[in-house]
């Protein structure tokens, strides 16, 4: 039992001085990198759900899953200390992305075939290599 807690204790301090030494350009990075990936793992689900290259339950459970990995990153940017305009900005581009997640895992509930190819062709298409690049620039 001892053990065990000094297991936890040894990793919530290593992830406090892992997480701590970032600076303001990698953590608003991060969030970033975290958002762009979610969107465009949405975006593919359901383009693959309209080809019927994946079933529905594993659609619907990967924009599910989306949807909660935007969710706790957003309340992971809550404890950030970052300048406001940066919050601002982040929390708001988790909302939209998180929203167009949700609402792709109602059409695909719904086997709305036509709501999921006009939200996969209105989602933007990213290059995460250049999303990072300048997110890192600012």
């Amino acid at each position: 039992m001892l053990t065990r807690w000094r297991m936890s204790c040894a990793a919530l301090i290593l992830s406090l001085l892992a997480c701590g030494g970032k600076s303001v350009a990698d953590q608003i990075a991060e969030h970033d990198r975290v958002r762009v990936s979610w969107e465009q793992t949405s975006r593919f689900a359901g383009a693959e759900w309209l080809d019927l290259a994946v079933p529905d339950a594993y659609a619907a459970r990967t924009l599910q899953r989306a949807s909660e990995e935007l969710r706790s990153d957003s309340e992971a940017l809550t404890r950030e200390q970052l300048p406001s305009r940066e919050l601002a900005r982040l929390h708001a581009a988790l909302s939209i992305v998180r929203a167009r997640a949700d609402a792709l895992a109602r059409a695909v509930r719904a086997r709305d075939r036509d709501a999921v190819i006009r939200m996969v062709n209105e989602s933007p298409r990213a290059n995460a290599d250049s999303l990072l690049r300048q997110a890192a620039l600012r």
